[in-house]
């Protein structure tokens, strides 16, 4: 999830074997997207889901930055334009597991 970021391990072994694309969004998008999933824990406690999500997003912006190889802005696309996007730079890139070489 989105708290992958929270751990610089984590980042180091993606970039090991994957190519990192950061979907952003602003805190509307957000908001709008995942306001009724019940199914999704609270990450901040007595805030309202406005608050948490743009306290969240605050705190891990850097990092996001810091770990993308790749940006796509997703505010205005469909998740169809997002796909595609995502497909264009994974045939440009290529396949970075399998070129790896494990040590």
């Amino acid at each position: 999830g989105g708290g992958v970021v929270e751990r610089p391990e984590n980042i180091e072994a993606l970039k090991t074997n994957s190519i990192i694309i950061w979907l952003k969004a602003s805190v509307d998008t957000i908001v709008s997207r995942i306001q009724g999933d019940t199914e999704r824990p609270a990450l901040t406690a007595g805030k309202t889901f406005t608050e948490e999500v743009t306290e969240v997003l605050e705190q891990r912006i850097p990092k996001y930055k810091s770990a993308a190889q790749y940006e796509i802005d997703t505010d205005e696309s469909t998740p169809e334009q997002v796909a595609d996007r995502v497909i264009e730079i994974w045939k440009e890139k290529g396949n970075p597991a399998a070129h790896h070489v494990a040590s």
